[in-house]
């Protein structure tokens, strides 16, 4: 059986552009190991909301409430969501406004 493309697992987020807080969907055909990150314009590292956790098949979702890892507000700007998941890797955008 062949893998399942990135694009059809992660569904977005929203609000975007965020002000605030956003929501990232995914669904999974089958249960994975899933690592949610944030990255800001020049790809480092802003925040963890999921590091190798195993979701059951189905549609979730996690939060990110515009906070860095230490928990202080980012600035507004563009920031990428990068997706692991089974093997399959995808990017979004996401836009936070201040």
């Amino acid at each position: 059986m062949g893998e399942i493309p990135v694009a059809n697992m992660i569904h977005g987020n929203a609000p975007n552009p965020a002000r605030s807080a956003t929501t990232i969907e995914f669904e999974l055909p089958a249960s994975a190991t899933v690592t949610l990150e944030i990255l800001d314009i020049a790809g480092r590292l802003t925040r963890v909301l999921s590091s190798e956790v195993t979701f059951a098949a189905g549609r979730h979702s996690l939060s990110w409430d515009g906070r860095s890892g230490e928990g202080q507000r980012v600035a507004s700007g563009v920031y990428f969501v990068r997706f692991r998941a089974g093997g399959q890797r995808g990017t979004q955008r996401v836009v936070m406004l201040r």
